[in-house]
């Protein structure tokens, strides 16, 4: 085996303790991506409720769907402190915008897929689903802005100035 992407990672899931050796010549990061990608493989294995619950855990955490709460709850803050009155708009504004950006930024990420190999196998598991819910995202925070203000359908709508006939 040469690298971390040759694992059968099915087969790796029914042993308890596995070990890796290596060559004096092999570099640093290989051996670390082989051996944190068998440090993840045991959450393949079908297991008990805490499993699960870890593991929705973990989708949580590495499709940075954490974050975007994290974004909306202080657009809400503000405009409240501000005197206005709180609009769920701007949450799910703010939401959808940055649930987008960093799901389909890490796609377009190169070199996350050397820094992190078990994000990059995360990613490539899940791609449909990550790509179908990045888009929906980010047109949703279109639309969100949209009722928030006209000014986002003017990004579709411009005029070329000039003589009108």
């Amino acid at each position: 085996m040469e690298t971390e992407r040759e694992l059968n990672l099915g087969e790796m899931s029914r042993y308890q303790t596995v070990g890796v050796t290596a060559g004096a010549s092999t570099p640093h990061w290989l051996i670390s991506n082989v051996v944190s990608t068998l440090k993840h493989a045991w959450l393949f294995r079908p297991g008990s409720w805490i499993n699960y619950l870890y593991r929705a855990w973990r989708f949580i955490l590495k499709s940075n769907l954490y974050v975007a709460p994290g974004r909306g709850f202080p657009e809400l803050h503000l405009f409240f402190a501000a005197g206005g009155d709180a609009h769920v708009v701007l949450f799910f504004m703010a939401f959808f915008y940055v649930y987008a950006m960093h799901l389909l930024n890490q796609f377009t990420d190169e070199a996350s897929k050397f820094n992190d190999p078990v994000q990059s196998m995360f990613y490539g598991r899940h791609r449909l689903f990550l790509l179908s819910t990045g888009a929906l995202s980010a047109l949703m925070a279109l639309g969100s802005a949209s009722i928030w203000t006209r000014w986002p359908l003017s990004l579709f709508c411009y005029e070329r100035p000039g003589p009108h006939l």
